[in-house]
């Protein structure tokens, strides 16, 4: 499953992957995504939500 999930991950627009990855592999908080991206803070949230349902959907796919 994990090697699935780094397969999904890499799979990912750029836009998503880099934004789940500072949050959960770099354990940086939003304030910092945003000012490393210039990103609008709701938009580092809204991209970190989406890619985790991404990462959900694709994850149930496997387990059925």
């Amino acid at each position: 499953k994990i090697q699935y999930l780094q397969k999904v991950i890499r799979e990912m627009p750029e836009k998503f992957k880099t934004v789940l990855i500072d949050r959960y592999y770099n354990n940086l908080k939003y304030e910092e995504i945003s000012d490393k991206y210039k990103l609008p803070l709701q938009t580092v949230k809204n991209r970190i939500f989406k890619a985790k349902i991404i990462l959900k959907e694709k994850l149930e796919k496997v387990e059925l």
